[in-house]
């Protein structure tokens, strides 16, 4: 935590920003309520702190859709695929 506090007051000449990812939701919540008040900054662009599924979807998948597509998703998780899918 310490690590994090000390890196979210630098800036980056390149415009790059900080990656934190967890596996999980709670990790996330504990860094957010340890450090969060400390280190604003952490958490908003450049800088990305969450989890894998979150980064991949607000990254890749959304951006790839949004490509494919040319519209925004409605929702990206499994239980509305498998709704559609179903109904289908």
């Amino acid at each position: 935590m310490a690590k994090l506090v000390i890196r979210s007051l630098l800036t980056f000449s390149d415009g790059s920003g900080i990656l934190v990812i967890s596996h999980t939701n709670a990790a996330v919540d504990e860094i957010n309520r340890t450090i969060g008040r400390h280190c604003q900054r952490l958490f908003s662009y450049p800088n990305f702190v969450g989890t894998i599924q979150s980064f991949v979807d607000q990254f890749l998948a959304i951006p790839y859709f949004v490509n494919q597509f040319r519209k925004r998703p409605t929702s990206i998780e499994q239980s509305s695929y498998d709704d559609a899918a179903n109904r289908f």
